[in-house]
């Protein structure tokens, strides 16, 4: 039962308007605050969360780059976020975060949570998504929502 919950999470945060695909960007930077945008529009963070994010890699650096080509950007959970949330942005061209052996980076999510424990389900399936090569790929590769949603229900169900 646990694991539909958790899929239902994941599928239920993925929507077209917090995706975006082939995103010209000039630095990760950028990308970040991108892929926040996304998430500000509907309302799930401020724009105070976005900030927090470029500081934490400013000051942390780019260990969020957490395989070859993904980066799971967040910052601390707290105020500025307003639900547990979700947004998805490919990059085209790739670009570059500072990881000596991950970058560059194709594939950006940007997570926020409000508490330490919100976000355990969403991670735990995007976790099962990222280790499985051949989806990474795909996502990566998509132009389209809904045949990347579609993917992603069929094997997280």
């Amino acid at each position: 039962m646990g694991d539909i919950h958790t899929t239902n999470k994941l599928l239920h945060m993925l929507t077209p308007e917090t995706t975006a695909f082939a995103q010209k960007v000039s630095d990760w930077r950028e990308a970040i605050r991108l892929a926040g945008q996304l998430l500000l529009k509907e309302q799930s963070i401020s724009a105070e969360y976005i900030d927090e994010c470029v500081q934490v890699a400013e000051e942390v650096g780019a260990y969020f780059v957490v395989r070859p080509g993904v980066a799971i950007s967040h910052a601390r959970p707290g105020e500025n976020v307003k639900r547990v949330c979700l947004s998805t942005v490919t990059l085209d061209p790739p670009v570059c975060f500072g990881h000596p052996d991950n970058d560059p980076v194709t594939l950006l999510f940007m997570f926020g949570t409000r508490d330490n424990d919100g976000h355990i389900d969403l991670l735990r399936d995007l976790s099962k998504v990222l280790s499985n090569d051949e989806m990474v790929e795909r996502i990566m590769k998509a132009t389209e929502f809904k045949p990347m949603y579609d993917d992603l229900h069929q094997m997280l169900s």
